[in-house]
């Protein structure tokens, strides 16, 4: 993902279209593409400060203001894609300046539990601990609830490796792929597919600007953040947000960064549980100062016996875990572009896709 503390927009929207839309959608390579060549565009972006400048960001409330600039189910871009999008952000450019100002990047996809669902298995199993689950930029806390969804991890024809959960609810399915080329084992280990949902017994979010499922204005909100094109996410959203309507989670307003606000997160945990904060997709909005600072001190908090740390954001986003992966070459040789990377305690374990579909 691309850093948080990148200053130049035509870098920033060049890697965003390079990197993180060119397999999810269309519509978004075509803007941000379009907006990496286009000057004018860009210096009016350059005009907010770095926050709101995010791709992301800007392309939601350009959406959110103009509701009628693509069809959310869109798959393919359009002749003059970029140049409807460009009308549309000129014409409505104060209004898109007035949410960028008040919304925020919460894309929240609940699919991403079922990636992390291999290493909390693989806690509960090393620790024989149940777990109290703490998400770090929860959002709305549309991944906080474990036992709503029908998990399946398949294989690349689609032949079923495990599934469970309930019956007759929505299925969040993810591709487990191979390697060909028979890495080395202590290399690059195999994803270990869990065969049930792991002890997860309590669960916490914590986010500095939380959402309210329950509150039109933010579900629409979470809508808008999907990409066009991606229809599977929507329906999955739509589920989410049920989940969280009929089973509330409490997410506490904090600043992640802040050790105080995490001492306290984890004195409100009950005794027998073990803690395990695991976040996705959070740490690429902070600065790199702020990411390295973050994960030194779960790292500390690790080797004190406080917590689990299980991580799950772009390779490039943590230091430390940048660090880990250049000493495993062989490990570093099969990341895909733009796969996000799973980690537990700073420790790679194996790459996913960061909308979820596939771990290898």
């Amino acid at each position: 993902m691309e850093p948080a503390d990148t200053e130049d927009v035509t870098e920033r929207y060049a890697r965003f279209a390079e990197r993180e839309t060119s397999t999810h959608s269309a519509v978004l390579q075509a803007w941000a593409a379009g907006v990496a060549q286009d000057a004018e565009v860009a210096e009016l972006i350059e005009t907010l400060p770095s926050r709101e400048r995010q791709p992301n960001l800007i392309f939601a409330a350009t959406r959110l203001a103009d509701p009628d600039l693509v069809d959310p189910h869109q798959r393919v871009a359009r002749d003059r894609e970029y140049e409807l999008f460009r009308a549309s952000l000129l014409g409505h450019w104060e209004q898109i300046r007035t949410i960028t100002a008040e919304r925020h990047t919460q894309t929240n996809e609940a699919g991403r539990l079922a990636v992390v669902l291999p290493v909390l298995h693989q806690v509960a199993t090393e620790t024989g601990r149940e777990l109290a689950l703490i998400e770090l930029g929860a959002s709305a806390g549309l991944a906080l609830h474990p036992h709503w969804w029908r998990f399946r991890y398949v294989r690349r024809d689609q032949v079923p490796i495990a599934e469970f959960g309930p019956a007759g609810r929505e299925a969040i399915t993810v591709v487990v792929k191979n390697h060909f080329d028979h890495p080395d084992p202590a290399e690059v280990p195999p994803v270990v597919v869990p065969p049930e949902l792991p002890p997860i017994m309590w669960r916490l979010g914590v986010d500095q600007h939380p959402l309210n499922p329950a509150h039109p204005e933010d579900a629409e909100w979470l809508r808008t953040l999907v990409w066009p094109g991606q229809s599977h996410r929507l329906t999955r959203l739509d589920a989410a947000i049920d989940a969280a309507c009929h089973d509330p989670v409490l997410v506490l307003r904090h600043d992640i960064t802040d050790p105080e606000a995490i001492d306290e997160v984890l004195r409100l945990v009950p005794r027998d549980y073990l803690p395990v904060v695991f976040h996705g997709a959070v740490l690429a909005y902070l600065s790199t100062a702020a990411r390295a600072a973050f994960a030194a001190d779960m790292l500390r908090r690790v080797k004190a016996g406080e917590l689990r740390w299980v991580c799950n954001e772009g390779q490039y986003v943590i230091p430390q875990v940048v660090e880990a992966l250049d000493s495993r070459p062989d490990f570093r040789r099969r990341l895909r572009r733009g796969a996000f990377v799973v980690s537990l305690d700073g420790r790679p374990l194996y790459q996913a896709d960061g909308h979820a579909g596939w771990v290898l």
